[in-house]
């Protein structure tokens, strides 16, 4: 059982201990609806001893991520569990490092983005973000490199690096459009109208 928060996906990371025909089941906490994902199979084969480390190491993502998660209003979430969910990043981190696992340290850098960001040490959520976009590039995941601009906005706004908090949010403007989605571009175009005012171009 896990509950997300910054993670722009969700990883289940299992180890069967039989062989036979296995399905997963999600409901979102909020409804209790049952819920459709694409469920995308990375390897199949027998275990070994290594894989346990693989889903400790997971175990310790997820658990920076439930400490996250633990007040969602974050403006006043407090520093401890921040602290505690930055540690429990880092761990899982080096982890990830040693089994070669870049997908984890994408993501594992993503959700250090977020706390940086709940911390307020902007340099280090733009450091962590363009080492997880990095990594997703070169794994070809666009959809996850797409799906952080929200956060790199946020950052360069908060370090008054407006012209590229602009560019950004005009990426995300164009990609909106191009699919024809209303909301985000409503959203979109609030927000550049917002950074216009924080630059006192009105």
């Amino acid at each position: 059982e896990c509950s997300g928060f910054s993670l722009p996906r969700f990883a289940l990371v299992a180890i069967a201990t039989a062989s036979g025909a296995y399905q997963v089941e999600v409901r979102t906490p909020q409804s209790g609806a049952l819920t459709h994902y694409s469920i995308r199979l990375d390897e199949r084969r027998p275990a070994s001893a290594g894989d346990d480390v693989r889903v400790r190491v997971w175990a310790s993502l997820l658990e920076g991520d439930r400490l996250m998660a633990q007040n969602p209003r974050l403006n006043f979430m407090t520093r401890e569990p921040l602290l505690q969910a930055v540690e429990e990043d880092q761990r899982a981190l080096l982890d990830f490092r040693s089994l070669g696992d870049r997908q984890g340290q994408a993501l594992t850098f993503y959700s250090l983005s977020v706390a940086q960001w709940c911390l307020k040490n902007y340099p280090d959520l733009l450091d962590n973000l363009g080492q997880a976009q990095s990594i997703w590039r070169d794994l070809g995941d666009f959809r996850a490199d797409s799906g952080i601009r929200d956060l790199y906005v946020l950052g360069y706004r908060a370090l008054g690096r407006y012209q590229e908090a602009l560019a950004e949010l005009e990426i995300v403007l164009t990609a909106a459009r191009a699919r024809q989605d209303g909301s985000t571009v409503a959203g979109t175009m609030m927000l550049q109208a917002d950074t216009y005012g924080q630059m006192g171009d009105f």
